[in-house]
């Protein structure tokens, strides 16, 4: 799952979408991952990330990578808590530029994650849109 994450977040070119139940550690702190985001945002003045956490209470916010990231570069990084009607949604996902998508939630045995590209993603960043906190 890290792998396929950093190769997702290396795809964008423009806007990298997260919904998360708690910005997973395992995913999202290692350093690969971390690396790619500054690589996007920097790079491209108008490149955007965007993080919906659904579950923000069991989120560890002081010592997160990504967090403090995200605090330093605060134009760049959009980090939003779910609205209570979208909290139930157990999907985990991230999304590059609208066009590759790597499903985090549970897998069926035997099937590890892997990056998918579509010609669009179109529905899951409207439920990023829809929910953000209201």
């Amino acid at each position: 799952m890290r792998a396929a994450s950093v190769q997702v977040a290396n795809t964008a070119t423009r806007l990298l979408a997260m919904y998360t139940r708690d910005l997973e550690p395992l995913v999202y702190d290692q350093p690969k991952f971390i690396d790619a985001i500054k690589k996007l945002v920097l790079a491209r003045g108008y490149a955007k990330v965007r993080v919906l956490i659904a579950d923000p209470a069991k989120t560890v916010y002081e010592s997160s990578r990504f967090i403090g990231l995200a605090r330093r570069i605060t134009s760049y990084i959009e980090i939003r808590h779910a609205h209570t009607d979208f909290r139930v949604n157990r999907a985990a996902f991230l999304i590059a530029d609208d066009r590759h998508r790597l499903p985090l939630g549970r897998e069926p045995l035997g099937r590890g994650p892997r990056a998918e590209r579509r010609r669009s993603c179109a529905p899951l960043p409207g439920l990023l849109r829809r929910g953000l906190a209201r």
